[in-house]
């Protein structure tokens, strides 16, 4: 069985809340599909503490300086280990936390650390240890604040009774400032030279936080001018638009209140057709349903058309049971006085004996059902009286209420604005994406040392150097860099055919059951019919490869070959725990010593072990008859061939 590991955007370094990589420790796999964003060798990275120390100096000076920080972040990945950077110096200096408020600025940031919180099983060791040990859950934020608005980021820089705004360092979205509060804000905080902005990733090429990091590396320190940029705002609604926006609500409640009274009527129809009884002196609607059908005339009128349709399917049922309404007789002649029903009660029940109402009751776990609505039925008469005392403008302005209540946000609209930005405020770039370095690649690919190779996910230059060092160092058998959209075959036996053996070679081999599989070794000339290798003359490879699921079997190539014998190979796959079974039952007394080594015999004289580069069983020990017999056991456990 194949192999595949998907591995892309690693990292080999352990953080506060993610453990690294394992891949080096996984076995040799068939297929390993990497990247090459970072496969260049200029790409080293510093260390991850100098790291998070630069990311922290860098915010302190500038505060203390009287500046604003802006970290522009994605809502998850790398935040939440900035995020636990900042927690953790802020805990340690009351100075901090008292004077300079961290805010993390989205609309999903709080989510994203709630979700946190319950994903502790997939944190780091530290962050589990310190969990099981202290009920420490770091993800529980104390000098963070989260933001949904710029309005709340106001808030918090300047609380009720302080007088000046506090400066502050704001983690916003998105990380690459072509969308989200970080566009914003870049705009806000672009004229103050004491300001800083702090890229942490390369974003995408062509993206504003790219040309801003490519303009830092080429020209440091150089500010940035006559800079076109279009700004995306959501704006409240006002004056005119904002009528207009809550009558079109308004119409929209009313349909839908209409399409809920059809249905309620339609349900109540329903119903009575599946009780086969009607009350109408006592039939009300549901709770609250008054309002929604209009004044009394129109409920009257309603209960009117369902009487008189429930009238005619009673008739409709009276007669199809033999009764005459006109004249009092049965259909079969027999004269008899009129029944009597009350003008109340409507029977559908075709057994006429006793013009009675049998009342199905339902019964649950805990008795007899109750009827909700008819104990509230005084509340609806009280109910009625108060709707019958609304004219109809008091009910429209009472429906703008209800839909007024019903919108969570102000109404607003977007716009769109193009300004000339000149930045005067710092950059700076601490690279922060939490990937491996081109060192690591490197090393992690030699230990890795798979068969095949896919590279995705990279630029033109870092694929091509990925794949020379793979050449040169000879780590796998194929590689692969497939285009954008360009799909290629992973599979490793791609140099498979189909063959016919022929007869007499199968009469002079041997099959072996192995398993649901019949095996045997054969050594043969590989030979086409003549005429299909005329044909065949001058094709490619590929082309003959697709032919050949197409081919009839009498121009298949074809194996003969005569027995000359070969060196024996065995197959399956032992396991030393299963082995240690096979010796106990022969009288043996193994036992399992560090490194995984299985010793046996009785002076413990033989020793059983699998090699790490090949993955065989070598057995170990001297010359003796219990050697012989364990390796005799050993063998019995293999088929031959």
């Amino acid at each position: 069985m194949d192999e595949i590991i998907y591995a892309v955007d690693y990292n080999d370094k352990r953080e506060r809340h993610l453990n690294a990589t394992v891949l080096e420790s996984l076995g040799r796999p068939s297929i390993l599909i990497t990247d090459a964003f970072n496969a260049q060798a200029a790409n080293v990275h510093r260390t991850k503490p100098k790291a998070d120390a630069a990311i922290v100096d860098q915010v302190i000076n500038t505060l203390r300086n009287g500046g604003n920080v802006l970290l522009p972040v994605d809502c998850a990945q790398r935040s939440l280990e900035l995020s636990l950077i900042l927690e953790s110096k802020w805990k340690s200096d009351r100075n901090l936390s008292r004077s300079y408020p961290i805010i993390f600025l989205s609309t999903m940031a709080y989510r994203t650390a709630q979700f946190a919180r319950h994903q502790l099983e997939w944190m780091s060791d530290n962050v589990m240890k310190g969990f099981d040990e202290r009920r420490e859950n770091p993800f529980e934020y104390r000098h963070i604040k989260f933001c949904l608005s710029l309005k709340e980021v106001k808030a918090v820089q300047k609380p009720e009774g302080q007088e000046t705004e506090s400066n502050c360092v704001i983690l916003a979205t998105s990380s690459s400032l072509e969308t989200g509060f970080a566009r914003e804000l870049l705009v806000n905080y672009a004229s103050d030279p004491k300001n800083l902005i702090i890229l942490t990733e390369r974003a995408a090429p062509n993206s504003l936080a790219r040309k801003l990091l490519d303009h830092h590396l080429t020209s440091p320190g150089v500010p940035i001018t006559n800079l076109p940029l279009t700004i995306h705002k959501r704006v409240e609604l006002v004056g005119k638009e904002l009528i207009d926006y809550q009558q079109a609500r308004i119409r929209e409640a009313q349909i839908k209140r209409e399409e809920e009274r059809y249905l309620q009527i339609r349900d109540v129809d329903e119903q009575m057709e599946e009780d086969g009884e009607m009350f109408v002196d006592t039939f009300r609607l549901p709770h609250d349903a008054d309002d929604e059908y209009g004044d009394k005339n129109e409920l009257n009128e309603i209960k009117r058309q369902v009487r008189e349709s429930t009238e005619r399917k009673n008739r409709l049922l009276l007669l199809e049971s033999g009764v005459d309404m006109s004249g009092g007789k049965l259909a079969t002649g027999v004269s008899h006085n009129r029944l009597f029903l009350p003008d109340n009660m409507r029977y559908f029940s075709s057994h006429l004996m006793f013009p009675c109402i049998e009342k199905m009751y339902e019964y649950d776990e805990y008795g007899e059902k109750v009827d909700v609505n008819e104990l509230k039925n005084r509340s609806l008469q009280l109910y009625e009286e108060e709707t019958n005392r609304l004219n109809e403008g008091d009910k429209m302005k009472q429906l703008g209420q209800e839909v007024s209540k019903e919108i969570e946000e102000v109404p607003t609209k977007s716009v769109s604005e193009n300004i000339i930005l000149n930045l005067s405020c710092s950059i700076e770039y601490i690279n922060f994406e939490g990937r491996a370095d081109s060192l690591s690649v490197r090393n992690i690919l030699r230990q890795v040392n798979p068969r095949k190779v896919v590279v995705v996910h990279g630029d033109k230059n870092a694929t091509k150097e990925l794949q020379t060092f793979c050449i040169d160092h000879k780590i796998s058998e194929t590689i692969e860099a497939p285009a954008t959209q360009q799909t290629i075959d992973v599979t490793i036996d791609t140099n498979m055919f189909v063959v016919r053996l022929e007869p007499s070679l199968l009469r002079s081999s041997e099959m072996i059951q192995q398993g649901s599989y019949e095996l045997m070794y054969v050594e043969g000339q590989y030979s086409l019919p003549e005429h299909v290798a005329k044909m065949r003359h001058g094709v490619s490879d590929e082309q003959l490869l697709d032919e050949d699921e197409d081919m009839k079997e009498e121009d298949m190539p074809s194996i003969t070959g005569t027995r000359v014998g070969h060196d024996s190979v065995l197959i399956g796959d032992v396991k030393l725990n299963q082995f240690h079974d096979v010796l106990v039952r022969n009288g043996f007394k193994p036992e399992f010593r560090t490194g995984g080594c299985l010793v046996c015999g009785v002076h413990e004289n033989i020793m059983l072990r699998r090699d790490a580069d090949t993955g065989t069983i070598v057995v170990e020990g001297t010359v003796s008859l219990e050697y012989f017999k364990v390796r005799k056991l050993l063998y019995e456990m293999y088929k031959f061939i």
